[in-house]
C-alpha cells in the first residue's frame, strides 16, 4: 500500500530529534511550496506530495547514516 502524506509527515516525525527539528522539516516544507513559483527546486506536478515525494525520501536516509555531528546533504 502506498503512504499517504499524513503517514509520509509522520514517518519524518519519527525520525527528527524533536519537536524543534521537525518544525525546522515543516518550515522547509512550506518554502519550498512557497518558492515553487519562481524557483524550480522541485516540479510542481509534485507538491501535493512534498511530504512523501521529497522529504521522507529524503528522510529515509537517516535509519542508514551516523547521528553523529557531521553534517550531510542529499542531493536528490
Amino acid at each position: 500500500r502506498a503512504m499517504t502524506e499524513e503517514e509520509a509527515r509522520d514517518f519524518v516525525a519519527a525520525r527528527c530529534q524533536g519537536s524543534a527539528a521537525l518544525a525546522k522539516v515543516e518550515r522547509y516544507a512550506e518554502l519550498l511550496r512557497k518558492g515553487a513559483g519562481t524557483q524550480n527546486l522541485i516540479a510542481a506536478s509534485t507538491l501535493p506530495q512534498i511530504w512523501l515525494r521529497h522529504i521522507a525520501d529524503s528522510a529515509q536516509l537517516i535509519d542508514h547514516v551516523s547521528r553523529g555531528t557531521t553534517p550531510w546533504l542529499d542531493l536528490g
